[in-house]
């Protein structure tokens, strides 16, 4: 398969984690801070950045689609950071 870059590679290539693994990704991130827990999350959730980017992209177009995704992907880590798996 053919990809643009290595990284949309290894977006593309990364499942989805399944509920249990994302609630235990989310629980070695808040009680260890494990960077790789965190990672772990965000490539699952790429996909989703992407595709909500490139529907902005389409409704405004005088913003780039690269401008759009780096803003979905600090909101995204972001949003894990914040995020407290004890409240569900």
């Amino acid at each position: 398969m053919p990809y643009a870059t290595p990284f949309w590679a290894k977006v593309y290539l990364t499942s989805n984690l399944s509920n249990d693994e994302e609630i235990q990704a989310f629980k070695d991130w808040n009680e260890n801070s494990s960077w790789g827990s965190r990672d772990k999350i965000v490539l699952s959730y790429l996909k989703l950045v992407q595709k909500i980017s490139r529907q902005k992209r389409i409704k405004l177009t005088n913003v780039d689609t690269e401008e759009f995704f780096s803003e979905g992907v600090l909101g995204l880590i972001r949003a894990i950071q914040l995020f407290d798996p004890s409240k569900g």
